[in-house]
């Protein structure tokens, strides 16, 4: 796993500034290699089940998009349950 896989996962579960996090997670959803995409939305489902919220016009497109991507389509499932689990709507 890329280096950049693992940090991916660790910064998504301890980054307290959910916003920066977001905008790295979107970018790595977007990497050419799938292996990237995959883990970066599987860390959208952490980074929303420590902070119980997410940017939802940013991060929603991008993981619909990767349910069409073979290599990240679980991940990107499984982000999306999360995310219908974990937000906590009106805080």
């Amino acid at each position: 796993m890329p280096a950049i896989c693992e940090a991916a996962i660790a910064l998504a579960s301890t980054e307290l500034d959910r916003k920066w996090m977001e905008r790295q997670l979107i970018e790595l959803m977007r990497d050419v290699d799938g292996s990237v995409r995959s883990i970066a939305a599987l860390a959208v489902g952490h980074l929303v089940r420590v902070h119980g919220q997410i940017d939802l016009e940013e991060v929603m497109p991008v993981l619909q998009e990767l349910l069409e991507d073979r290599e990240a389509a679980g991940n990107a499932a499984n982000a999306l349950d999360d995310i219908r689990m974990f937000v906590r709507h009106g805080e």
